[in-house]
């Protein structure tokens, strides 16, 4: 055979490889978005059922108090978040430790709440 379409067949092997490469990466990558956008969309959820839980059983006096915390929880979880994508390098990596904090603050809120939770229903 000739040696330049040796060659060829070569590159054109090592091309095909580095497409199906580059194709199997982003679809990893894709995966790893989606299951990350799901557990904190699954946060948000649970987040929302134990506030709810909390306010149910919440006096009326307290009702207030409580909305009022959620609301400078949420302002403080938006902040908090906006700081911690700053060095971020590029969109996708923003998007990744905007999600990646808000998920974390998240389980940490319902972890207050159910504290609360607990302590309300012991009095």
């Amino acid at each position: 055979m000739n040696i330049k379409l040796i060659a060829m067949r070569k590159i054109f092997t090592l091309l095909i490889f580095i497409m199906l490469s580059s194709h199997s990466f982003a679809q990893k990558q894709n995966e790893k978005e989606n299951k990350i956008m799901e557990t904190y969309e699954e946060s948000e959820i649970r987040l929302k059922e134990v506030y709810q839980s909390v306010f149910d059983i919440v006096d009326k006096e307290n009702k207030k108090l409580l909305v009022e915390s959620q609301r400078d929880w949420l302002k403080f979880r938006e902040s908090e978040c906006k700081f911690e994508v700053i060095e971020a390098n590029s969109e996708t990596e923003k998007a990744q430790i905007g999600r990646d904090c808000l998920f974390e603050l998240n389980k940490r809120r319902i972890q207050d709440l159910m504290a609360s939770y607990i302590v309300i229903r012991l009095k």
